[in-house]
C-alpha cells in the first residue's frame, strides 16, 4: 500500500472469512490455541502450518471454548487452496504440545524450529502439575516437506 496516496479504509479493505471446519480426513477440529507457531512452510506448499499453543482458560463460558486436547496432535496444515485441516502426529519425537517458545523458519527448505517453551495445565488434556507451567528444553526441528519432527 502506497502511504502517500489517499486513502479511505470504509471502502479500501477487503477481507474473506473462512469458516473454521474440521479435518475432513478425520472429523477433528482444529484446535483453538494461542502462543503457538505458525510457519508458511515449504515454498511448493500450499499449507500453512500450526505447530504448538496453549488453550486459553481466559472465559470458559464462551460458548466457543475449546478445552485442551491431546497432545497427539500438536502438528496441524491447513491448505489454503481447499481450506482443509490435515492433523499430523508427531508424539514419537514431541510427545508433548509447547507453547511460548521462540520460533522461526526456512521456507526454502521447509524447515521449521521451535525452541524451548512451556507447558501447563492449559497445554494438554489431562496435564496437571503441582506448578503453574514446566519449562522445556531442546531445539525442535520440523520437516515440513514430510511433516515429521526430531527433538535436539
Amino acid at each position: 500500500m502506497n502511504l502517500t496516496d489517499s486513502w479511505n479504509w470504509k471502502t479500501n479493505i477487503s477481507e474473506t472469512a473462512i469458516n473454521i471446519t474440521a479435518a475432513s480426513a478425520t472429523g477433528t477440529d482444529p484446535p483453538i490455541v494461542e502462543r503457538g507457531a505458525l510457519y508458511h512452510g515449504p515454498t511448493s506448499d500450499s499449507k500453512v502450518y500450526l505447530y504448538g499453543g496453549i488453550t486459553s482458560d481466559v472465559n470458559t463460558s464462551f460458548p466457543g471454548y475449546q478445552a485442551p486436547s491431546s497432545s497427539q496432535y500438536s502438528l496441524w496444515g491447513f491448505d489454503t487452496s481447499s481450506h482443509d485441516w490435515t492433523q499430523y502426529d508427531v508424539t514419537a519425537n514431541a510427545p508433548v504440545r509447547p507453547s511460548y517458545g521462540a520460533h522461526t523458519e526456512i521456507p526454502e527448505k521447509g524447515l521449521a524450529f521451535y525452541f524451548n517453551g512451556l507447558l501447563s495445565n492449559m497445554s494438554a488434556l489431562n496435564v496437571n502439575w503441582i506448578s503453574s507451567t514446566e519449562v522445556l528444553e531442546g531445539l525442535i526441528v520440523l520437516d515440513l516437506n514430510t511433516q515429521t519432527v526430531r527433538n535436539k
